[in-house]
């Protein structure tokens, strides 16, 4: 990133200068690009939402982040704390109708000492007071009580605490965010007290990404799947394709050409497929890059071992045995949550399609896979979680024989 003068205290983000976070500690965390990958692929849409971003910092302004689920909303804060050294320092808090304001501003705590009290701040008051940012997740979702506690800092960037006397200034780094998540005809969905701070936000509009555009993404953040990434995004189409409302549009499958081990000929449906890729399947959520990126993480070692160096990319690029692999990873993703069998069955033979597989392959991978688990004395695996046994936590021996 480029920098702005002034003895390295201003970062360049897209023309605008904006001030690093004071580094008191001396070891260089005032800018933690350098140790990290690409949080915010700048497609055109992307660069115009981080413009509009900066300039709203610029003028020490709350940012509102609207846009539909799954369209870089989170991922441009996190570009922008990094590139002002603010990583380190960002609280992200997940708002919903249970939140209560003395989680946030702090409350009266007792101690150990019988009808002892003292002021334990939440975590909007410790960054309002240490210069912090404070991204608010999910913001239309808040009570009316949360939304009242912000209004004085949407207003004029002071924080009022019950109880306690006077007020509490903003420091100078402190920041604060806001997303709400969209429909898909545009509007906002949430509650009337936020509607009614709305006009104290700077609003920043962001799109959901274009077929190019995740294209792009998917090449940026995986290069290494660059002769596999049609059929990641086929296989995503696909889904979409058989969910309720299309759950967003998708680019158009490509062919699969078999491998040299294959039969022969492209795999037509069967009329057991064609019947069920014309029945709706109520997926719950819009399908979006997030499902796309989550299939790409697992199949870094699938290509790396089974995709071709030369010919076609796609399906085409991988043997039978990378498609099978590569099928039962996106089975995973897209098909392992869903409880109704037919709706079930649906996806699977939606995903089978996308990488050249019978769906009844497909079916037998979901009915046949079970995640490994393996207990050690210091760690406990289920699938690809593994947690780490914590001797702390054990009961004492008296405890247990009693």
């Amino acid at each position: 990133h480029a920098d702005g003068g002034f003895g390295g205290r201003f970062v360049d983000v897209c023309g605008v200068q904006l001030p690093r976070a004071e580094c008191s500690s001396g070891d260089g965390d005032a800018d933690d690009s350098g140790s990290r990958g690409p949080s915010l692929v700048l497609t055109a849409g992307a660069r115009a939402a981080l413009l509009a971003a900066a300039l709203a910092l610029a003028r020490r302004r709350p940012v509102l982040l609207e846009g539909p689920p799954g369209c870089g909303k989170s991922a441009l804060v996190r570009e922008l704390a990094c590139r002002t050294g603010h990583a380190k320092s960002m609280a992200v808090v997940h708002l919903d109708d249970q939140m209560d304001s003395k989680s946030l501003l702090g409350t009266y705590a007792c101690t150990k000492t019988p009808g002892e009290f003292v002021w334990a701040p939440g975590v909007l008051t410790q960054a309002v007071a240490r210069g912090f940012w404070v991204v608010f997740e999910d913001i239309d979702l808040a009570p009316p009580e949360v939304i009242t506690a912000l209004l004085p800092l949407l207003e004029g960037r002071q924080l009022h605490l019950p109880g306690r006397a006077g007020t509490l200034a903003a420091h100078p780094g402190f920041q604060l965010f806001g997303t709400v998540s969209v429909g898909g005809s545009g509007a906002v969905a949430g509650g009337a007290a936020h509607e009614r701070t709305r006009p104290l936000w700077s609003a920043v509009a962001l799109d959901a990404p274009a077929e190019d555009d995740m294209a792009d993404i998917l090449a940026a953040l995986h290069p290494e799947l660059a002769r596999v990434a049609p059929a990641v995004l086929d296989t995503l189409a696909a889904v979409r394709s058989v969910c309720a409302g299309g759950a967003g549009a998708g680019p158009a499958l490509a062919s699969v050409q078999p491998d040299a081990g294959s039969d022969g000929g492209e795999q037509d449906a069967s009329p057991r497929e064609q019947k069920q890729s014309q029945q709706s399947v109520r997926y719950g959520r819009a399908l979006t890059v997030r499902e796309m990126l989550a299939l790409a993480r697992r199949l870094g070692g699938v290509a790396a071992a089974n995709a071709r160096p030369e010919g076609p990319a796609g399906v085409a690029a991988l043997s039978t045995e990378g498609r099978e692999l590569a099928c039962r990873e996106a089975i995973d993703v897209f098909a392992a949550h869903i409880s109704d069998a037919r709706e079930r069955s649906t996806v699977l033979a939606a995903v089978a399609r996308a990488w050249g597989v019978p769906s009844e392959r497909a079916e037998y991978f979901d009915m046949m896979h079970a995640p490994t688990m393996s207990s050690i004395a210091t760690e406990l695996s289920v699938g690809r979680a593994s947690l780490t046994r914590s001797r702390a936590g054990a009961r004492p021996a008296s405890e247990r024989r009693a």
